[in-house]
């Protein structure tokens, strides 16, 4: 009697996700929940800044800023844990206004209890933000941007130009990470990986610097990005994009990864 096949769209497929460690664990359950065997190729992970003083100071003075701006869940997630760890609610100062990069951020934010008051309709990177923001943002307006300590300077730059006034603070960093580059470079080499996906330009980065270029020019596996910067990264370095997420979302690169590995 013929197998039924499995009704899993991911069954079968081996996955790489190179998301760093500490911000990858929704995507790999997702795509297990999918069929697929994921295999964790972090190159990087995710710290929390060795001096905590500048983003204690700057949450200690909320109230002083027009405007918050939060670029990732992690982000959110640092900025939550200092609140409490300070003693202050995440009720945010009435004067204070936040802003998130993306869906995702904002979803962070929302569950944490924060209201989200500016979010790009549709280009979730600094570009969309800045676009969001300016019709709301006023000459002197006092905004403080937390992020990784890796970032693009076009957000910073947009809203000085915008007329605010800008402090940015590291919520976090994302350091290098030592992982099994032989194997993967083997596995890569046999064809025994189906994709490999990337959320942010730092992973393709790390990545590629450790497993080496040359095995990712290759026709297999595929390669999905989260988000144009993402795919940007990637086309940099001479790699081949096969699917870019249509939302800077887990979910959606989940369904981005689907789409290009179904026959």
């Amino acid at each position: 009697m013929k197998e039924a096949p499995s009704l899993l769209p991911l069954a079968g497929t081996r996955i790489l996700v190179t998301r760093p460690r500490g911000g990858g664990e929704d995507l790999h359950r997702r795509l297990a929940a999918l069929g697929a065997t994921v295999i964790d190729a972090s190159a990087s992970r995710i710290v929390p800044v060795e001096d905590p003083a500048p983003i204690d100071d700057a949450l200690a003075h909320l109230a002083l800023y027009a405007w918050l701006i939060l670029t990732s869940a992690n982000g959110v997630r640092v900025l939550v844990e200092q609140l409490r760890a300070a003693g202050l609610s995440t009720v945010l100062p009435a004067p204070v206004r936040v802003a998130a990069i993306g869906p995702a951020t904002a979803l962070a934010l929302g569950e944490a209890g924060i209201k989200v008051h500016a979010q790009p309709a549709g280009r979730f990177r600094a570009e969309g933000l800045l676009q969001a923001l300016a019709p709301q943002i006023r000459a002197g307006d006092r905004v403080l941007l937390l992020r990784a300590e890796e970032g693009r300077v076009a957000l910073i730059e947009g809203l000085r130009a915008l007329g605010a006034q800008v402090d940015v603070v590291t919520a976090y960093r994302i350091v290098d990470e030592a992982i099994d580059a032989p194997g993967l470079r083997q596995a890569l080499a046999e064809g025994t990986v189906d994709a490999v996906t990337f959320a942010s330009g730092s992973a393709v980065r790390h990545f590629a610097a450790a497993v080496g270029l040359e095995i990712l020019r290759a026709p297999r596996p595929r390669i999905i990005c989260l988000g144009p910067v993402t795919a940007e990264a990637a086309a940099d370095l001479g790699l081949r994009v096969d699917r870019v997420a249509s939302r800077a979302t887990m979910e959606a690169l989940v369904d981005a990864t689907v789409a290009a590995l179904r026959p």
